[in-house]
């Protein structure tokens, strides 16, 4: 998943996107940074539809 990516190419920050999808700053930057080992299917799923797209899309971006 290239969520860093995504997320600048929409114009936010890590902090904005924490704001939409209720998910931790901390959160978000382990993900972009590959630091988290397990992503959730309720983390996976704000995460989609803060990008509207589906979880497929997204882990496939």
């Amino acid at each position: 998943m290239r969520l860093k990516k995504l997320r600048l190419e929409s114009g936010m920050t890590q902090e904005m996107l924490a704001d939409k999808t209720g998910i931790s700053r901390i959160t978000i930057s382990k993900i972009e940074n590959d630091k988290e080992k397990v992503v959730t299917s309720k983390t996976l799923n704000a995460l989609a539809k803060a990008f509207d797209m589906s979880i497929d899309e997204l882990l496939y971006y």
